[in-house]
Parts: C-alpha cells; structure tokens; sequence
C-alpha cells in the first residue's frame, strides 16, 4: 500500500509538470485543450490547475468564445511565481540577467571579466554581480529558483567544474557552481555556453517548434556549438558534443590553443579574421583601416567590421574565406546532424551580419540532398543568449517531468 501512495503522488507531480509545461509551451491554454492535448482525464486536469493556481504557479487571464457550451477560461503562467537567474562568463565580459516565471528579463547587470586579474578575483565579481542584480530587483531571495552559469568548455557538467577551456589560461578543474552556490545558498547550474544557446532557442526563440536545431556561436574569442536531436539536448561522451569551433577545417593550418592545428576557431573567429587582417596589410594589401591608425596591430575588430560596411576589398576578401569555411563545418554538421534549422549567434556574428548572410552565401553553393530545407536565422536574443539560455536551465527543474 504504501509503494502504491509512492507511485500515486510521483504520477501526480509528473502529470502536474506535463500540464505545467503545456502551458508554457501554448503561452495560454484553456482546460478542455490541455486535456485534449496531453491525454489527461478533464477531472484530473481541473485539479491540477487548482492546484497550480492555489500554489501561485499558474493565472487564468480572461474569457474564450463558447462554442455551445461555457465559455473556456484561458490559464496562462503566472510571471510572478518565481525568478531565475543566468550567468554568461566570457573571457571579455560577465553578463547577469534575472528573469521571471515566463523567462522575460527582469534586470540585466554587465562587468568586464578582467581575467588577467585570476579566477578568484573574477569568481568574486560574478558573485557580486548576482548580489547586486537580486538588490537592485527588490525580490526576495527565497523567491529566486535557481542559478544557470554558462561558460566554456570542455566542463565537467555534474560536477560544476571548468576543466581547462583553451581561452580562460591557468582555470584548471575550477569548481566554480560549488564556489558560487556555497557562498550564495542558491541552487546552482553549469552548462557550456552553447548548449545554454541551444536550449534557449528551443524554448523560447523563434525556432521553439523545431525538433532538430543546432546552435553556431561565433565569438570574437572563439567558436562553439551546441544541437538539440528530437527535442532533446545532446551531449555526447563527457558532455563533448557539438564543439564545432575545434573541428579540423586545415590540417596544416595555425595551432589552436587546444593543441590541434586547423581547428575552425583558429580560422573563422572574429579575432582570427583581425590576425589574417592585420598580417596582409603588413604584406603590403591595402585597406582603408591604415588611416584610421598608426600602428597595424592596434586594429580593432570594430574597426574591421566598419570596413567590411564600407565594402572595403581586403577585408571583404578575408571575411568572405571565413565564412567559407564556417560553411565547410556546416556542411559536416548537415550531415551528421540534418537539423532543420541552425541559429548563429555569438558577439562577432551579432556585431557583424554581413558574414552571416556570406556564410549563407557558401552554404547555398554546397550539394545537400535536394529534399533538404534547411534554414540558417540569427538569434532574436542577440548578446544575453547565453545567460538567457542560464537562466532557462534554472527554471528547466521546475518544468522537468
């Protein structure tokens, strides 16, 4: 008797997260389509909504046409019920966001990440930034769900850890969740930034009906992935999926700091273009950036980019081989992914929009099977991807049947 009250309350909560979810994925829904839709029984359904509404989870927002009978009560997600909170940590900049129920941003708070300064120092500002975002929202701190820290890889997801990403040098087996959520008492989550993106994207982006995405990030400092296969989020061996940033585009191109050569982050990044930039004007190439600067090297990647507006032949040239072999590491993602959409992101490429329709641009070119409609959009979440996708994965445990 007592396993069979064991498994009743266990169906319980599970059919309570089903409905919970439903909602948040329709936005607003009445009872009789919910039951409809997720194979519930209409009583069972009214006692779950009763008691999403009693526990502050769930609103009814108003009144539908009848079709003969009463008049449907559409629910929808009670913003209100609770708060999370994402974190992105780049090698550039700390972006802290705190959202509610519905994943809507709340406050945002920004500081330069300084890693010269260590992992300490830096650990200490992201702390600081939470405190700050939690004082400057005046929500109580019972209120905050959860924590989603989104970085770099290669990461030990379960235990919290920064193994040792190629761009943070000297972070060796950091356990910054743990650092984080003991210092604060606040559950807390680690992801790899473009998992976060993907995840993200496919619950709340444009792209949220797909089953099949893959998110492309292009950074200034970097290149990643991250790919959702029928609905699910895949990580592979050690959570090493979708590094696409270190997939091998020339064999006997520049070492990356992975230990490899050729990787497409050593090609394709917004600071490997500056360098390829930088390295033909000091060949004698000529580019309208030598007016603007006395020294080569102090170059920017903005600078770069206005150039590349202003139809500048050098830098049109070397961007458009990046987004040659951006589309090579496509094309090897098509095939072994065949995603329906892929969402670029990413500082650079959201700084930068010409390269992602020249990308398009090589992509097109390429031969895919001729059924295949893939898309290639831009993320609607520009630079807080990542730590909305932080955020998101807070709020995933509560959702999570």
């Amino acid at each position: 008797m007592k396993s069979k009250n064991i498994n009743n309350e266990r169906m319980k909560i599970i059919n309570s997260k089903v409905v919970l979810n439903y909602i948040r994925e329709k936005v607003s829904a009445s009872r009789k389509v919910i039951a409809d839709e997720v194979g519930l029984t209409q009583s069972t359904v009214t006692n779950i909504i009763h008691e999403l509404i009693e526990g502050g989870y769930v609103i009814e927002t108003g009144k539908g046409e009848s079709d003969g009978g009463r008049r449907p009560v559409f629910l929808q997600l009670n913003a209100k019920a609770g708060y999370a909170i994402g974190i992105e940590l780049n090698v550039v900049k700390i972006t802290c966001i705190l959202t509610n129920f519905k994943a809507e941003i709340v406050e945002r708070l920004e500081a330069d990440t300084n890693i010269s300064e260590g992992q300490e120092k830096v650990i200490a500002r992201i702390i600081d930034l939470i405190e700050k975002i939690i004082a400057r929202s005046g929500i109580a701190k019972e209120k905050i769900c959860g924590i989603g820290l989104v970085s770099a890889g290669p990461y030990d997801r379960e235990e919290g850890i920064m193994v040792n990403p190629p761009n943070f040098p000297g972070w060796f087996s950091v356990p910054i969740k743990n650092l984080i959520q003991d210092k604060l008492n606040i559950p807390t989550y680690f992801e790899k930034d473009t998992n976060a993106a993907a995840i993200a994207e496919h619950w709340y982006g444009d792209v949220s009906d797909v089953k099949n995405l893959f998110a492309m990030n292009i950074y200034d400092i970097g290149i990643g992935g991250g790919v959702i296969i029928n609905d699910q989020l895949f990580r592979g061996f050690k959570d090493g999926a979708a590094n696409v940033g270190h997939m091998s585009i020339d064999i006997n191109g520049k070492l990356c700091k992975c230990g490899n050569t050729g990787c497409l982050e050593t090609i394709s990044s917004g600071v490997a273009l500056l360098d390829k930039v930088k390295s033909e004007i000091k060949k004698g190439r000529k580019s309208i950036i030598e007016q603007q600067v006395k020294d080569i090297d102090d170059i920017s990647i903005d600078m770069m980019i206005d150039a590349l507006n202003k139809d500048d032949t050098l830098i049109r040239t070397v961007i458009d081989e990046g987004a040659r072999c951006v589309s090579v590491a496509i094309t090897n993602i098509v095939n072994l992914y065949s995603p329906e959409v892929i969402v670029m992101g990413g500082n650079f490429i959201n700084k930068c929009p010409l390269y992602k329709d020249m990308i398009i641009k090589h992509v097109k070119a390429k031969k895919f099977p001729p059924h295949y409609d893939m898309k290639i959009v831009l993320t609607d979440f520009g630079d807080v991807q990542g730590a909305l996708g932080g955020a998101v994965i807070a709020l995933q445990e509560i959702f999570k049947a």
